[in-house]
């Protein structure tokens, strides 16, 4: 290893090119960190700090293993948000050159960006990663006229509007061009440390704490990934391959890192471990440990990509019936790992549609009437995780139902008399059960879906604050009654009224439900007074209909 201050053009200087490997995350500088590089340059051009230098951190780097032609790579292993900003910036500076007719200088920075006598990829002096390659491309040769909006474009067109008005920060005077080259050429210095070819660029790469951006979890698991295979210097090397065939299809597929990390926890959990969050890249390292598997790893991981995709997105789902099931359940990501399972299973086709149907339905009951008993959910959490463990390769309908049916305790599935009870007496307004539950109710009553319902809000009958017609009318107990009951389901409705009915008493609240187009508001407005017998029959109705909906164990 050899390590040494340069200027950091250097970088750009001379025939090479400095190769963002694909291990690497995309461009992820912001704004914030342009406006500290460029105040960074301000500060030392224009005044007596012309010669001094300012120091930029460091810049990783290793020779790449390369053919006998072409120009000489280096794989950036640390730095490549600087270099990146840097070339984007003298981008930016070039085209104020261009403007101002300075065909000298303009020739000068494309000398920087590019090896003049190289065409193809090898005419770049920065190679960024694969996501980054094609944007970058069009800044650098001047073809960003119909480019889409993207980071470096959104860099170059920031650090455009500070060239133009460049003030020296000492007595705002305006700052030349040339100023600004001459800091940007001999005043911005870097640690260069430069690799042999016996270091292990991923070890050495995972190991670095510098300033950079910390590292997510999917940035780490992404980086161990393709450095299991083998990079070339031009495209058809194994690394170049599984990243076009695996890697960058599931990115597409989960392009938020921090929803990929979920992936990769709950992709990693469903062998029956509860994976936490920090562990989530030691786990998955754990799976690729043999290198003769780790395609067929990849393989499987972007399969349940796609599922995963679905599982949060269910409106993506091709299925119709599939889709109205992940849509009850999209919140509930505790069973995911068995999910992914599930899904993996009907692909292979070790079950048919219907019983991945009622497979989902058994999930959807269990998550539901647990959520009516407020059952704790970190059991249920670790219930799920086990299934997906104990999960087998046939007969999974009657398995599923087996297992959970006789778990005890908290990981129980609870019973029919238990979720009655529970749905008559628990508290259950803002949450999610309660909307799924009157929808469910109405359904029942109207044998159809009613229109518009996804319109209509959750609302009291009873109303929040209690005036004193209603108080009169719920009698001495009226306080411990409205305690008791106010966010019970017998008391909640589905309505688009709330600002009318607000806290009116009964009868007016009867009369403008009447003219509902949903047959549990006719219903109650056929009361002629509302108070407990009112609120607990009708909640003994409404989960006598949710029984047949979430059916549970036999």
């Amino acid at each position: 290893m050899d390590a040494k201050p340069v200027c950091i053009i250097e970088y750009f200087d001379g025939a090479k090119q400095n190769v963002i490997p694909l291990f690497q995350r995309p461009y992820t500088w912001d704004k914030s960190k342009w406006k500290t590089l460029w105040e960074d340059i301000l500060n030392h051009c224009g005044t007596d700090e012309d010669n001094q230098s300012h120091f930029m951190s460091a810049v990783v780097s290793m020779p790449y293993k390369s053919v006998p032609v072409g120009v000489n790579k280096h794989l950036i292993i640390d730095g490549q948000q600087r270099l990146t900003t840097l070339a984007l910036l003298l981008c930016s500076l070039r085209n104020a050159f261009k403007d101002a007719k300075d065909d000298q200088n303009v020739n000068r920075l494309d000398d920087f960006l590019c090896n003049r006598h190289y065409s193809g990829p090898d005419n770049l002096k920065l190679l960024p990663t694969q996501g980054d390659r094609d944007p970058y491309f069009k800044i650098v040769k001047g073809q960003t006229e119909n480019m889409a909006q993207h980071r470096m474009l959104e860099c170059c067109t920031w650090f455009s509007a500070q060239i133009a008005d460049a003030h020296d920060p000492g007595n705002g005077t305006p700052l030349t061009l040339e100023a600004l080259l001459n800091t940007i050429t001999h005043s911005l210095q870097v640690v260069m440390i430069n690799l042999g070819d016996i270091d292990d660029p991923y070890q050495i790469f995972e190991s670095l704490n510098f300033k950079g951006e910390p590292l997510t979890q999917a940035d780490l698991v992404r980086n161990f990934v393709l450095m299991k295979f083998q990079a070339a210097a031009g495209e058809g090397g194994d690394q170049e391959r599984v990243y076009q065939k695996y890697w960058l299809p599931l990115e597409t597929c989960i392009p938020e890192s921090d929803e990929l990390a979920e992936f990769f926890r709950h992709y990693a959990s469903r062998r029956g471990k509860n994976v936490k969050k920090p562990k989530v890249y030691s786990e998955i390292k754990e799976l690729f440990k043999s290198a003769e598997c780790s395609e067929i790893e990849l393989e499987q991981m972007l399969r349940h990509g796609e599922f995963y995709r679905r599982l949060t997105h269910p409106d993506l789902e091709p299925v119709p019936e599939i889709k109205g099931k992940l849509e009850r359940l999209s919140d509930a990501s505790v069973c995911y790992p068995l999910l992914l399972r599930l899904f993996d299973g009907f692909q292979k086709r070790q079950l048919d549609l219907e019983d991945l149907l009622e497979c989902l339905s058994v999930i959807d009951s269990v998550v539901l009437r647990r959520a009516v008993l407020q059952v704790i959910r970190g059991p249920l959490n670790k219930l799920f995780i086990a299934l997906a463990g104990d999960y087998p390769s046939e007969g999974a309908l009657f398995w599923l139902r087996k297992q959970l049916s006789g778990k005890l305790r908290t990981e129980r599935w609870p019973r029919d008399d238990e979720f009655i009870a529970g749905l008559v007496n628990t508290p259950i307004y803002g949450a999610k059960p309660a909307r799924s539950i009157l929808e469910a109710n109405e359904r029942d009553l109207e044998g159809k879906e009613p229109v518009e319902m996804s319109k209509m809000t959750v609302e009291h009958i009873m109303p929040q604050t209690l005036n004193a017609e209603w108080r009169c009318n719920l009698g001495a107990e009226a306080e411990d009654i409205h305690k008791k009951w106010l966010d019970t389901i017998g008391n909640l409705t589905l309505t688009g009224y709330n600002p009318e009915l607000s806290n009116q008493v009964f009868s007016a609240k009867a009369k403008k439900l009447a003219q509902s187009t949903f047959q549990m508001n006719r219903k109650i407005a056929e009361e002629r007074e509302w108070g407990v017998e009112q609120i607990r029959k009708r909640a003994e109705a409404i989960a006598a209909a949710a029984v047949k909906f979430w059916p549970g164990p036999e």
